[in-house]
């Protein structure tokens, strides 16, 4: 089950006078990721949940904060 919808596509945005780039993916919506949604997005707000150690492993932590 693919999560996205199409390769990454690397994406220039000019913000006052500089050029930032970035990599941009579009994701699928699955029903059971609601669970993650509904953790993160609590009445539609973001925001991590109070459990986030339970969640992440040190591996997962890494390529979240990169």
């Amino acid at each position: 089950m693919p999560l996205c919808q199409s390769p990454p596509m690397l994406v220039k945005t000019l913000l006052e006078n500089s050029v930032h780039k970035g990599i941009q993916i579009t994701t699928r919506s699955y029903p059971c990721l609601n669970y993650y949604h509904e953790l993160f997005y609590p009445n539609g707000i973001k925001k991590l949940p109070i459990m986030i150690g339970e969640l992440l492993t040190p591996s997962a932590l890494a390529h979240w904060i990169m």
